[in-house]
Formats: structure tokens, sequence, C-alpha cells
């Protein structure tokens, strides 16, 4: 596209994320090898042969049948079999879904309200196409809850599409039930196609509850509203990134269809093997973000008290959901902050540049093993310099 800008977030990625020894800013969870994927069930010699059999010629565009018959089933409560393989199309990664779905389905005559602070392509893109962009704003007053009653103030006549992230990049908020209806029920009184990213869904938690943190996820969007569009991947709740795996999911068979099309203009199909891995991952859910869970609640603790004891230097708002939250450095700026840490101890953080916000936030991660290891170092950091 010749009308979009650097992605600034990735930018800074690209300079510091396979140099720092450290990131503390990750989004994505903790991996897990190859090999412990095909050991998740007791059939690991027959997975071991199946994966080594794989041919390495072109799949189905639309993604495996059987994965998407999986994806299906993770939208389907009370065993409704509402959604089916042809409710789903399977991308390489969320960033392609998110692509190809605004390329599809926004032109440049509309208006689309957008989620914000966010991660930058969810609005980037709609924007280098041409189409007018509002923001419903998450507010720190208000512990970064979204404002949805000012959706009737940002609605246009032409306002194609609403986007929204839950639960949110960069400060892990998550709205109650009753919220998320009003949204809904909102785009359905005015026939607006909702674009729901639901990257984190599974990582919803109570921080009040210390003995069971965990809470129910939202419904996805796609399973409330005809014309909701939800997009997941394996890389954040599963941790594994490098499979490239993600897809979008829709009641509206029609708006898969001319997603579909255009994919023929991208990557055409995915992965071979990333998507057998794909399989095996779903087939063992429950284990997979089990262990993922028990990391983001262990690092959350640590994250709890090290705000708790440093409450001059930041201003910190418990998240609800995901693996990032978004803490406020209360002297100083982000962006120049960031590098020093990173220049001085290798710590990775994320300022709030990076997602065109201010230059007074720091984004956190939390879904790795060794965060405890990097959060030492940078306390390093802090009882140096302050």
């Amino acid at each position: 596209m010749k009308n979009i800008r650097p992605f600034y977030l990735e930018r800074i990625f690209a300079k510091y994320e396979f140099n720092a020894p450290y990131l503390l800013c990750s989004s994505d969870c903790e991996s897990i090898s190859i090999k412990e994927l095909l050991s998740l069930s007791s059939q690991y010699e027959k997975n071991l042969e199946d994966f080594l059999n794989i041919r390495l010629g072109y799949t189905e565009s639309l993604g495996n049948p059987y994965l998407r018959s999986l994806i299906a089933s993770m939208y389907n409560e009370n065993n409704d079999e509402k959604f089916t393989e042809e409710n789903i199309l399977v991308f390489s990664g969320a960033q392609e879904g998110i692509f190809l779905t605004m390329n599809t389905l926004i032109s440049p005559e509309d208006h689309v309200i957008c989620i914000y602070p966010c991660y930058q392509s969810l609005y980037e893109i709609a924007k280098g196409i041409g189409a007018q962009i509002s923001f419903l704003k998450c507010k720190e007053e208000k512990n970064w809850a979204c404002d949805f009653a000012s959706l009737e103030e940002l609605v246009q006549k032409n306002t194609r599409m609403i986007i929204v992230n839950f639960p949110h990049n960069p400060t892990g908020y998550l709205p109650s039930r009753n919220d998320f209806q009003y949204l809904i029920d909102f785009c359905a009184k005015r026939d607006i196609i909702l674009f729901s990213d639901e990257v984190y869904r599974f990582l919803e938690y109570d921080l009040n509850n210390r003995e069971n943190p965990i809470t129910d996820s939202l419904p996805g969007a796609c399973q409330l509203y005809q014309n909701a569009v939800s997009l997941g991947v394996l890389s954040k709740s599963f941790g594994l990134a490098g499979l490239r795996i993600g897809w979008i999911a829709s009641q509206n068979k029609n708006l898969i269809r001319q997603i579909a099309l255009n994919k023929d203009y991208t990557t055409i199909c995915n992965s071979a093997p990333s998507e057998f891995l794909a399989i095996l991952a779903l087939k063992n859910k429950d284990k997979i973000i089990s262990k993922i869970r028990g990391i983001v609640f262990d690092n959350l603790k640590l994250l709890d008290e090290f705000f708790k004891k440093y409450n001059e230097i930041f201003k910190y708002i418990p998240p609800r959901g995901g693996s990032v939250l978004f803490a406020t450095l209360l002297e100083g700026e982000a962006d120049k902050f960031c590098e020093k840490v990173v220049e001085k101890k290798g710590v990775m953080l994320m300022p709030s540049t990076a997602f065109e916000f201010d230059n007074q936030h720091i984004r956190f991660g939390f879904g790795r093993k060794n965060m405890p290891e990097a959060l030492e170092i940078f306390e390093q950091f802090i009882k140096e310099e302050y």
C-alpha cells in the first residue's frame, strides 16, 4: 500500500528484539518446541511419524478443513454447532487477517471507529485505504475502560466498521458483559460491521481472587452478531507465534467468502507443517492454555508487588486480561527511559510512543517464563537511577 506509514512498534522490535537479552514488553506468551507439542498427547510416536510424512505441497486456500472445524468448535456454546468450517478462514498469522479484512470490507468513502490506543494496523490499514478514522478511547481515569456511550457522538451515516480489541493490548482492559453487549447492540441496530480482535481470548482473570483468578472469557463477537468478525491467533494465549497461524470467524459466510478471494493475492495458502501442528495445539488446547495461565498469574503477582514498591515512579492499573499492561511513568519521557534501560541493562520495554498515544506510558509483557529474571535486572536499573 502506497499510503501506509511505518509500523512504529515493529520498527522498535526490529532494532532490539533479537539483540536485547531480556524482553520485558513482549505481547506473546511462553512458547514450546515441536517435540513438546508432539508429546502433549500419548501418541508421540504416531504424531512424529505423521509430521515427518507431511508432503510439502500447496494446502487448501481457506485452511485445512479439520483445522477450521476445530477453530469453529471454540465458538460453539452448548454444542449448538452454529459454527462450522465454512465460518472460518485461516491465515498466516493475525496480521494477514487484519490486512485482508480491512482491504476487502473498507473503501475510501467509509468512516471507521477504532479503539485507542491499539495495535497500529487496526487503524493504519483503514487509514491507508483512505477511510476517515475516529477513535473510541480507553480512559486511564476509568481504569482504561472504553466510554461506549461516546459511540453515539462518533458514529456517522457512512460508518462502515467499528474495531475493538478485548482483552486489550496494551492496557489489559476487559469490558463487562453488559458493556460488550451494548457494543454488539449498537452495531446491530445500525448494520455496522464489528471487527473484534480477540487474540488474547482465554487469558481473562480477576486479581482480587488470588486462589482462583481465572474468569470466564467473553463470547466471541461473532457468536453474538451476524456481521461481526472475530480475529484469533495461536501467537498469544497459545504461545505458538512461530507457527504463524491465525484466523477470522463470522456467522456471515458471505463476508468470509469475500475476504477469501483476496487471500489469492497474498499467501494463497498456509504452511502444511504449521497447519498440522496447529491441529495438535487445538486438540490439546486446555493443557496449553493452563500452562500459559500459570506463567501469567505467577508473573502478575511479581509485577503487582513491584509496582506497589515503586509507586512513586509508576502508576499501575492492574490488567484484567491478556499478557500485557500499561504503566504510567510519573516523571520523564517514556521513549528516553526505555532506550536508557535497554542500553544499560539489556532489558527491552515498549514506550507509548509506539502506539502514537503519548510519551508517559510503558507497556510491560508478562507471558514468558524468564520475566522474573528480566524484572530483577530492571529493578537493578531502578535502584541505580532512583
